[in-house]
C-alpha cells in the first residue's frame, strides 16, 4: 500500500484492514482530495460507533500538513497526506524521526470538555472540531527521561499551576497528572506505577521542591 503509484490506492489499500465503508472510485470526476475526505468522514463515523479500537479520533492530523509537500494533490491541509509519506518514509527512517512523533501522546483528556461538547464533523471540505486554544508555544525544552533537565523556569511554573489547581478535571491529583504527562511514556494515563515508577516520582519531587543530590534547596 505505501508504494502505491495511485494517491487514491493509499486509502482504498486501507479497506481491508479497517472499517472503511467507500466504494473504490478511479473516475477523473472524483478527485484524490474528495477520496481522502470521504475517507476521513468514514473515519470518523466508525470512531464515533466504537469501530476503531484504541486509535485516537484524530490519528490522521498526525499524518497531514503542507509541510508535507505534495500541493499537486489539492488535499486539504487536515486530511493524511498518505502519498507524502510514502515517499519521505525512508528519508524519515533515515534521521530516527517519525511523522508526528511530537504530538502523538498529546491528545486532550476528555474531561476538560463539558458533556454537549461537539462531536467532529466535515462539512463541504472543511473539518470541524472542538478544542482548547492554549496560544502560542514560545519555547520547548529536552527534560530527559529521569526530569534532570527541567528548566528552573519550568520548575517554577508546575509549582505555581499545582498550587492553583491542586485538583485536576477528573478528579486526580494534579501534582500526579503532571508527573504522568513528563513520563507519558511509561507511566502515563492509567498505567500502575512499578518500581522504576516509584523511583522517577520521587525523583519529579525532587526536582519540583529544588533539591540537588547533596540536599540543598534552589
Amino acid at each position: 500500500m505505501l508504494q502505491a503509484t495511485n494517491p487514491k490506492d493509499h486509502v482504498y489499500g486501507l479497506m481491508g484492514i479497517l472499517p472503511i465503508p467507500l466504494i473504490p472510485d478511479y473516475s477523473e470526476a472524483t478527485s484524490v482530495a474528495v477520496v481522502y475526505r470521504d475517507y476521513v468522514c468514514a473515519w470518523l463515523r466508525d470512531w464515533k460507533s466504537g469501530l476503531c479500537g484504541n486509535v485516537e479520533e484524530h490519528y490522521f492530523l498526525l499524518y497531514s500538513g503542507s509541510y508535507l509537500g505534495q500541493a499537486d494533490l489539492n488535499l486539504p491541509s487536515w486530511v493524511p497526506n498518505f502519498p507524502a509519506l510514502s515517499k519521505h518514509r525512508q528519508a524519515v527512517h533515515d534521521g530516527n524521526r517519525q511523522f508526528g512523533e511530537l504530538i502523538t501522546d498529546g491528545s486532550a483528556d476528555y474531561f476538560v470538555f463539558p458533556p454537549d461538547t461537539e462531536m467532529s464533523s466535515i462539512i463541504d471540505m472543511s473539518l470541524f472540531v472542538s478544542g482548547l486554544d492554549i496560544g502560542p508555544i514560545t519555547s520547548s525544552e529536552n527534560y530527559g527521561d529521569d526530569m534532570s533537565r527541567v528548566s528552573v523556569s519550568t520548575t517554577k511554573y508546575i509549582r505555581r499551576f499545582i498550587s492553583e489547581i491542586p485538583v485536576y478535571a477528573d478528579g486526580s491529583h494534579s501534582l500526579q497528572m503532571v508527573f504522568r504527562l513528563f513520563c507519558r511514556k511509561s507511566h502515563g494515563m492509567g498505567q500502575p506505577l512499578n518500581a522504576d515508577g516509584l523511583i522517577k516520582a520521587l525523583g519529579f519531587l525532587e526536582t519540583l521542591l529544588g533539591l540537588d543530590p547533596d540536599g540543598s534547596t534552589i
